[in-house]
């Protein structure tokens, strides 16, 4: 338990948090808004679909609207598999050809979660791939790869409704015709907390800030996310 506690901190402190270059370009803010149903089906299986609306450009420019279904397993208690696939409307505005385009993703994970006193520790490992639709390699459209690494601690305090949570995510990007090494990484640091409005009904607010990890002109990217959700299970449970 005390490696995992340890492994856990190391991994959601690593970035430094006030870590702002002159260089960086920086796209302002944005916000997502998302609602989303879990189904429990029986104590192993869970399903889910969401439906997110994201701005960008201090909320001047449409980004995207993405729906997305997911089923996980639950291995052993403590582990649990995942595997989801999502639907994009992704605004490219972007170099000189302005598009709205069509991207359907696939994502794969297994993920650890455990509990020491009042803090609950999550860690996760997610591939997923991505390819825009009715566009082949001819037209330059290769698959988008990621890797990805999430791990996440949130804070129970009795009788309080607000648990402060706190997170990192270190992603590797890979794709046909793009430099790898360093310039495939970036992370993303996240700081929330959730309110249960019933039994049945939460809300989630995150403030969330990611960073490429590149030489020349790294992007940085400042999120809001508000998140409905609405988990049911079945009744004969």
């Amino acid at each position: 338990m005390r490696c995992v506690l340890l492994l856990t901190l190391l991994l959601v402190c690593s970035p430094n948090w006030a870590q702002i270059e002159t260089s960086d370009i920086d796209r302002s803010f944005g916000i997502w808004l998302s609602a989303q149903a879990n189904y429990k089906f029986n104590k192993k299986w869970t399903f889910s679909i969401e439906k997110q609306y994201r701005l960008k450009d201090s909320l001047t420019s449409f980004d995207r609207l993405l729906i997305e279904i997911e089923a996980s397993y639950n291995l052993l208690n403590q582990f649990e598999l995942g595997l989801g696939s999502r639907y994009l409307w992704l605004n490219d505005d972007i170099g000189e050809l302005k598009e709205f385009e069509h991207h359907v993703r696939f994502h794969l994970y297994i993920s650890h979660k455990t509990r020491i006193g009042s803090l609950s520790l999550r860690n996760r490992f997610k591939y997923q791939q991505q390819n825009e639709i009715g566009k082949s390699r001819l037209y330059g459209d290769y698959t988008s790869r990621n890797y990805r690494w999430k791990s996440l601690i949130k804070y129970e305090i009795r009788n309080w409704r607000l648990d402060p949570e706190i997170a990192t995510e270190f992603f590797y990007h890979s794709q046909l015709g793009q430099l790898s090494g360093l310039l495939g990484f970036k992370y993303r640091l996240m700081l929330g907390t959730r309110y249960r409005i019933s039994k049945n009904r939460q809300i989630k607010f995150r403030l969330i800030t990611e960073k490429e990890l590149q030489i020349f002109n790294p992007q940085r990217n400042n999120f809001v996310e508000v998140k409905y959700s609405f988990p049911f299970k079945n009744r004969y449970l």
